[in-house]
């Protein structure tokens, strides 16, 4: 007799159940988890930023760097989550992709990213220990590629933290979060 099962019935029979993500889930995880999730959507967006590059010819520097803007957000929070500096993250030893062409660059930050979410999934969803000198290197290898893309682009740090502030200042009205604001975007107005 052959055991023979579905992809569908393997799923089903071996996916961890909601319930039991949700039971595993404290303040802190579901902040890191929102954190990398918005991390890995804001390394698409980046790379689609490059794709609209390379098929209109012309970067649209204010799009990428409200996006780049984005993408310091959500490595602020998660950096806070865990107590990781921005600066500690300079003396790591990790090896970053590079690519003189836009598109590929785009596409390393899109990989990184999904690097990071990938790893937080693990602690989030596995109940793996948190390794904070292997997320360390996770998130260097998206900030060298972060950092060439605003070198490559003209774009300084500081200019992209000034515009997330600016935008998120107009969205949540008194810098205070909720999803009416989020959901309504004011600044997109």
């Amino acid at each position: 007799m052959s055991d023979t099962i579905t992809h569908p019935e393997l799923v089903a029979a071996l996916v961890k159940p909601g319930n039991d993500i949700l039971a595993g889930l404290t303040a802190e995880s579901a902040d890191l988890w929102h954190a990398a999730t918005g991390v890995a959507g804001e390394g698409t967006e980046i790379c689609l930023a490059f794709l609209n590059f390379a098929i209109e010819g012309t970067l649209d520097k204010e799009n990428l760097v409200e996006e780049l803007g984005d993408m310091e957000f959500y490595l602020q929070q998660l950096r806070t989550n865990v107590g990781i500096e921005r600066d500690e993250l300079e003396g790591t030893d990790a090896e970053f992709l590079f690519s003189p062409e836009p598109v590929e660059m785009g596409s390393i930050v899109a990989v990184a990213a999904g690097d990071v979410l990938d790893f937080v999934k693990k602690v989030v969803v596995y109940q793996k220990p948190l390794d904070r000198e292997a997320l360390k290197v996770a998130l260097c290898k998206l900030e060298g590629p972060l950092r060439a893309i605003r070198y490559m682009s003209g774009i300084t740090l500081e200019e992209v933290l000034e515009a997330n502030i600016a935008k998120l200042s107009v969205r949540y009205a008194g810098r205070t979060y909720s999803d009416e604001a989020a959901q309504n975007r004011a600044d997109k107005a």
